[in-house]
């Protein structure tokens, strides 16, 4: 007789809202197929289905009646809804990669994915009343069993700090699937660029890259380089949009910088085609999956040595000194320079196998198993 298969339940919901790198995750965890599963002794159950979720942009519109309703919807499917179907499905582990699991003690394993600790590093980016709110929601749900997925060594110390009894395993994720198309119109920008991508937080410290940006421009053999910002802006209290156009102007670059906004899937594969390098120069993150999609796009890449970068990139990135934006120049200046370029790229794409969809299906696969093995006796 084989061994009883553990059945998966995972809680997608969060994908009706979620725009960032939690929706890239949900959407690696809604690829991987009914037989991957079972390949390694899972079941695994969506809940809502899949069909419901895909393409479903109701809540995505950032518009305020939408999130406070959403919210609410978010409440009520997460500590009513969700329990009540997971139990039927009869569920051995309750995977939740929104940080937030159903509170109090369940007839099944739950394990949220908590991808960073920046509720508790970065109090003042949030609405008080909402950061406490969610706070109170993330460790309820927790409780009794205290285990959870993280993105990243770097996270793993991090949460070791903010949440000592919670046991976090590791797993990478992959990076997102962006869609080719090379007969649409992409955004033009007529000389060679260096390119960021992700929303203009406080935390993404762009000022740096900036200034580091002008300085290289003040080269003769960088004259002609320009700087694309990919993104929009972040929340109200921790947006540096204006901020940002403010130092473009007083540095005259106004005519070589270009704040692109947000752009879909299509746009974003042909902004990374024509990029010559990309600069991650972040002070904080849990992962950061566009050195991933750099790499994907066989340019080199300088990242900040702070949070998880260094780690995720290896050896095929460049680390600066994050607030040094003279040590910027110097690392950007290398990593343009063509024989070097071309080492980066070669070792990007080697770094890229250890991220890949197929990695994170069997390790979130094998973590989920192991959890089970070490906690069933606690849950039955």
């Amino acid at each position: 007789m084989g061994q009883k298969k553990i059945i998966l339940t995972v809680d997608i919901f969060f994908e009706l809202r979620a725009t960032t790198g939690i929706s890239t995750y949900i959407n690696h965890l809604m690829s991987i197929s009914e037989a991957e599963a079972e390949a390694q002794g899972v079941e695994i159950k969506y809940v809502p289905s899949v069909s419901a979720i895909k393409g479903n942009l109701f809540f995505k519109k950032d518009k305020a009646l939408r999130r406070r309703f959403f919210h609410l919807v978010y409440h009520l499917w997460k500590q009513w809804i969700l329990p009540v179907w997971a139990k039927q499905l009869k569920t051995d582990v309750l995977l939740c990669p929104d940080y937030i699991c159903p509170k109090g003690k369940t007839s099944f394993l739950k394990v949220p994915v908590i991808h960073s600790s920046f509720f508790w590093e970065y109090p003042d980016n949030y609405s008080s009343r909402w950061r406490s709110y969610y706070l109170q929601m993330m460790q309820a749900g927790l409780k009794p069993y205290q285990k959870a997925l993280t993105t990243s060594i770097y996270t793993q110390k991090k949460l070791a700090h903010f949440l000592p009894d919670v046991a976090c395993k590791v797993v990478y994720q992959a990076p997102k699937l962006l869609v080719k198309n090379h007969s649409r119109p992409s955004i033009q920008v007529n000389a060679p660029y260096i390119l960021h991508v992700g929303a203009f937080d406080r935390r993404k410290n762009l000022k740096t890259l900036v200034l580091g940006f002008s300085k290289l421009k003040k080269e003769e053999s960088f004259k002609d380089m320009r700087l694309v910002l990919v993104g929009g802006r972040s929340t109200p209290n921790n947006d540096t949009t204006d901020e940002l156009h403010l130092l473009s102007d007083a540095l005259h670059l106004t005519d070589d910088m270009v704040f692109t906004g947000h752009v879909d899937d299509e746009t974003l594969w042909h902004v990374y085609q024509k990029a010559s390098l990309y600069v991650f120069p972040s002070m904080n993150e849990g992962f950061g999956i566009p050195i991933l999609e750099a790499f994907q796009s066989k340019i080199p890449v300088v990242v900040s040595d702070s949070g998880a970068l260094a780690e995720v990139g290896g050896d095929a990135v460049e680390v600066f000194s994050t607030y040094d934006a003279d040590d910027l120049v110097e690392k950007m200046k290398k990593s343009l320079s063509d024989s070097f370029a071309q080492q980066s790229i070669a070792k990007g794409m080697i770094r890229l196998q250890k991220f890949s969809r197929e990695t994170f299906s069997r390790d979130v696969m094998g973590s989920i198993k192991e959890l089970y093995e070490e906690n069933k006796c606690k849950v039955k």
